[in-house]
């Protein structure tokens, strides 16, 4: 049996400030990243536990076969699952279905330096 599903349209979730824009295209799902202050929701979370939940969900769409693709400011961040193309060196960090485009914006936007990107 194939675990496999398409998706199609636009998860709307209205807050005063949305923090991403997410939009399904059949296996490929595009996440932009459109305020900084995402960092702010995230920051009372453990890395290790925001690690292992990417890891987990990476897992989980290569196993649908799906592809979720991570964006800010208009430059690709991460590709996660079914077509992501994990580097020896990274892949040991991030795991084997994360592929990081732009590490250097990552990690700014993590500790909320944002200033310079």
């Amino acid at each position: 049996m194939s675990k496999s599903f398409e998706l199609l349209g636009n998860l709307v979730i209205e807050t005063d400030s949305p923090h991403v824009n997410i939009n399904f295209d059949n296996k490929d799902i595009y996440i932009e990243i459109l305020s900084d202050q995402i960092t702010q929701s995230i920051k009372p979370f453990n890395p290790l536990k925001l690690r292992s939940l990417a890891i987990n969900i990476s897992k989980w769409l290569n196993d649908h076969n799906l592809t979720a693709t991570v964006s800010y400011q208009g430059q690709t961040l991460a590709l996660s699952g079914k077509n992501a193309k994990s580097s020896p060196i990274l892949s040991a960090v991030s795991g084997k279905n994360i592929e990081i485009k732009n590490l250097r914006i990552i990690m700014k936007l993590l500790r909320g330096d944002t200033n310079e990107i």
